[in-house]
């Protein structure tokens, strides 16, 4: 129902904005739900440090990861 919502929504150019994860999990091989929709209206984003690097706690910037932000 979620990702239907979802896919209904990018017909009405709503864009989503979703949290990557935690645990350091790779959402390429473990997907985490909803950032790991393969729809073209859901970002996914990784939380960066206060200097720009990947937190530690963050999901990998993997190919399932669309842009990182601070977290």
């Amino acid at each position: 129902p979620v990702y239907d919502a979802l896919a209904y929504a990018g017909t009405r150019n709503h864009l989503f904005v979703a949290a990557a994860g935690n645990g350091s999990a790779d959402t390429d091989v473990t997907p985490y739900y909803p950032a790991s929709f393969d729809l073209p209206n859901v970002v996914s984003v990784a939380a960066t440090t206060p200097i720009g690097g990947l937190a530690r706690s963050s999901t990998p910037p993997a190919v399932s990861v669309d842009l990182g932000a601070p977290g």
